[in-house]
């Protein structure tokens, strides 16, 4: 017998909440709870208003996929933020593409009629079919384990296969449920 959506999302929040990812500031380790805390600060009360907006949509919308705080996902520098929030979809954070890519000065463009995402950086290329799993690295074809998609008008990919195709390294602090982009 299938779990109903509102009694998984009440246990998705509870695991959320315990593991320091939901919207709620806790996320342990001094370091860490202050560039948490300052990744909040950069969204004006207006924007995390429709952030949290967004995320009871996606909540109420989609089957197995969980909002994320914005705060979940760092950089040093704080070079980027959300105007959607990012998310895990089986077992894989996904995060709005452009957000991430021309945060760390890549180039995106979208073609509407392949419904495919181009990045760009240096010498390096990166194409996404939206609703596959096939991507292409300069050249190379290989599969997402978790296809790209198309959630509030963004095109979410998974974070650690554009991050690390960007040359950036991803850790992940699993006691603060932080996921952290070092370039």
């Amino acid at each position: 017998m299938p779990i109903k959506k509102p009694i998984a999302l009440f246990f998705m929040t509870i695991i959320l909440f315990f593991n320091g990812i939901g919207n709620f500031g806790f996320c342990g380790g001094d370091n860490l709870i202050e560039r948490s805390n300052q990744a909040k600060r950069l969204y004006s009360a207006e924007e995390m208003s429709l952030l949290n907006e967004k995320a009871q949509l996606i909540s109420a919308n989609y089957e197995n996929v969980f909002p994320l705080g914005v705060e979940c996902i760092l950089n040093e520098s704080m070079n980027f933020k959300f105007d959607t929030p990012p998310v895990i979809k089986d077992g894989r954070t996904m995060v709005p593409v452009r957000t991430i890519a021309e945060a760390f000065e890549a180039s995106v463009l979208w073609d509407p009629v392949e419904r495919k995402v181009t990045v760009k950086k240096d010498k390096k290329e990166i194409l996404i079919w939206v609703g596959g799993k096939r991507v292409s690295v300069n050249g190379r074809t290989s599969e997402i384990d978790v296809p790209a998609m198309i959630l509030n008008g963004r095109t979410m990919v998974p974070l650690r296969f554009i991050t690390e195709n960007l040359g950036l390294t991803i850790l992940y602090h699993e006691n603060y449920g932080i996921v952290e982009i070092i370039d």
